[in-house]
C-alpha cells in the first residue's frame, strides 16, 4: 500500500510539471501546420480528411 502512495506522488508530480506546458489545439496546429487559412494549413485538413474518411475528395 505504501508504494501506491509513492508512485502516486510521483506521478502527481510528473503530472504538473507537464501540466504547466500544456497549450491549446489550436496553438499546436498552428505551430505544426502554420495558420488557418494557409496554403500548408488546408493541405494538412485535406490530408486529415482523406485518412480519417478513407474517402478522397
Amino acid at each position: 500500500m505504501k508504494r501506491d502512495i509513492i508512485a502516486y506522488g510521483n506521478y502527481h508530480d510528473d503530472f504538473m510539471k507537464t501540466a504547466n506546458k500544456i497549450r491549446s489545439i489550436s496553438a499546436e496546429l498552428d505551430s505544426l501546420y502554420g495558420k488557418e487559412g494557409t496554403p500548408e494549413r488546408a493541405a494538412f485538413r485535406e490530408e486529415a480528411y482523406v485518412y480519417c474518411s478513407g474517402n478522397p475528395r
